[in-house]
């Protein structure tokens, strides 16, 4: 475990000394990768139930 935290700093160090933006490491790195497609697709959720909540608001008045 100590190692994997150790290389992912490191990989932060050479991403952020390569101009790279640290959000890139994300993607090798399922979990985050696996959390942030999770919170996109319910942010995609929220958002069709807003619209639809919106849609039906208009339809009422």
């Amino acid at each position: 475990m100590e190692n994997e935290r150790e290389r992912d700093l490191l990989d932060q160090e050479r991403a952020t000394d390569e101009g790279m933006p640290e959000y890139e490491i994300v993607r090798e790195n399922p979990v985050l990768e696996s959390r942030k497609q999770a919170f996109e697709r319910g942010k995609d959720q929220f958002s069709n139930k807003l619209q639809e909540e919106m849609a039906n608001r208009k339809q009422k008045s």
